[in-house]
């Protein structure tokens, strides 16, 4: 039987809307919960592949839209790096009512370099991160050895 993913809109505590599409949920899969991130000029839809594939094994699986891609508000600013991970956080707080505790984020291109700087600054929302072509831009400003 072929998954089928959830799509909802989450209003956040900050007022702003983000779109997520949720392929199983920690309520019936087991694995390791996995949160997916996509990249400049993307969407969540970029997952599809990749997120059955994982939730086929066992994973609760959830990508988003961020701040002005897919269905997510776009809004007139917002867009540095601060305010996307902000925005990636609160959501990451906000889905801890759902059961997703401590996801392993994962990140494609740009979206690589948010995970990376949500790991950096809310270790304790994640699990893990991983970068998937991306999570490199100006890592040497925060590792110059």
């Amino acid at each position: 039987m072929p998954i089928v993913p959830q799509i909802a809109q989450r209003s956040l505590a900050t007022g702003l809307s983000l779109n997520t599409v949720q392929w199983s949920s920690p309520l019936t899969h087991s694995g390791t919960p996995l949160v997916l991130v996509h990249g400049l000029a993307s969407n969540a839809r970029l997952w599809d592949g990749p997120a059955r594939a994982l939730a086929a094994l066992g994973h609760p699986v959830i990508a988003i839209d961020q701040r002005g891609h897919g269905h997510s508000d776009k809004t007139d600013s917002g867009y540095d790096m601060t305010t996307i991970t902000d925005d990636l956080a609160t959501l990451l707080e906000d889905l801890r009512t759902d059961g997703w505790e401590r996801p392993v984020v994962i990140g494609q291109s740009w979206g690589g370099n948010v995970v990376i700087e949500l790991a950096w600054k809310y270790p304790a929302l994640v699990r893990g991160v991983c970068g998937v072509d991306g999570g490199t831009i100006e890592l040497s400003e925060y590792f110059p050895d």
